[in-house]
């Protein structure tokens, strides 16, 4: 993978950077994240543009939600016994007996 902010879109060629974030494990990608947050912090900070790596980040963050919209509630909190007690608070019969 070609490092964070070494090279320019010419110099990447034909690889999408949306190809490559689909394939880095959740914690990489995580870690991707906050590495961009402190570049453009740093960037910020020195009075540059930040507005590739907002572009990045806003990439990094589309793949993060890609993710977990994809995942089930036992992936997600470690039970489907979530959901199912989520709505049997909503249903109309746990309004009749609150």
């Amino acid at each position: 993978m070609v490092p964070l902010f070494s090279a320019s879109p010419f110099e990447l060629g034909e690889v999408s950077v949306h190809a490559e974030l689909e394939f880095l494990p959740d914690q990489e990608l995580m870690s991707l994240w906050e590495q961009t947050q402190l570049a453009m912090a740093a960037i910020e900070g020195n009075g540059g543009s930040a507005k590739m790596a907002h572009a990045y980040e806003y990439a990094v963050l589309m793949e993060m939600q890609r993710r977990l919209a994809g995942r089930s509630a036992r992936e997600l909190f470690g039970s489907d016994d979530v959901r199912m007690e989520y709505d049997a608070k909503r249903s109309p019969q746990a309004e009749l007996k609150g």
